[in-house]
């Protein structure tokens, strides 16, 4: 809407209401700039969207265009965020599980993370606790705190509250970065955020 001879209001879906002022000695630049983040906002169909109009060129060498499977590595992305790797000569915290047969976890990706000092019974038993055995499983490190962001499936604890020690464990690691000594003065101060993010 042009409210003015150099003004702009846009009225946004965020509810946000954006003002832009021009020169008033250059009122033409209004109508150019309106009809500039018209054809941006309102494109014409999807197909002219950015998503669209960025590809690759298959005329003149189609081996250029990437597998998007293979794409993501796994490895290297926690190789990256430092998960994989020990620090100072130690050893690593946190390691790979194979779930290729998705054996491990029926809807989890073929390698998910998981820290290093769980045992494998613990493992197997806070699956079980988690609604199809979504544990929760690393998916971010922090560089700088060594914080763990993770994600899993609602605990079955159902109408009893049945809890799990296992589960627990594995929670309790997440919070003090997967050492299983830390300090109890150290420990103390880790916190510990549970979001649950489901629909109400």
């Amino acid at each position: 809407q042009n409210t003015a001879a150099a003004h702009i209001v846009i009225w946004c879906k965020d509810l946000r209401i954006v003002c832009i002022a021009f020169n008033p000695k250059q009122p033409q630049l209004v109508p150019k700039i309106i009809k500039a983040i018209g054809s941006r906002a309102f494109t014409g169909g999807a197909k002219k969207d950015i998503a669209f109009m960025y590809k690759f060129d298959l005329k003149y060498n189609p081996s250029l265009v990437p597998n998007g499977w293979s794409i993501y590595d796994p490895q290297a992305e926690f190789e990256r965020q430092g998960a994989l790797k020990g620090q100072n000569g130690n050893q690593p915290l946190f390691f790979m599980i194979d779930n290729t047969a998705f054996k491990h976890s029926p809807t989890y990706p073929a390698k998910f993370v998981v820290p290093l000092h769980l045992t494998k019974n613990e493992f197997k038993d806070a699956a079980k606790f988690r609604s199809k055995k979504r544990l929760p499983a690393l998916t971010w490190r922090c560089p700088a705190t060594n914080a763990c962001l993770t994600r899993s499936a609602q605990p079955m604890a159902g109408f009893t509250g049945s809890r799990s020690a296992a589960d627990e464990r594995l929670l309790d690691l997440y919070r003090t970065h997967g050492h299983p000594d830390m300090p109890p003065d150290q420990s103390q101060l880790q916190a510990l955020y549970l979001l649950d993010c489901r629909a109400m």
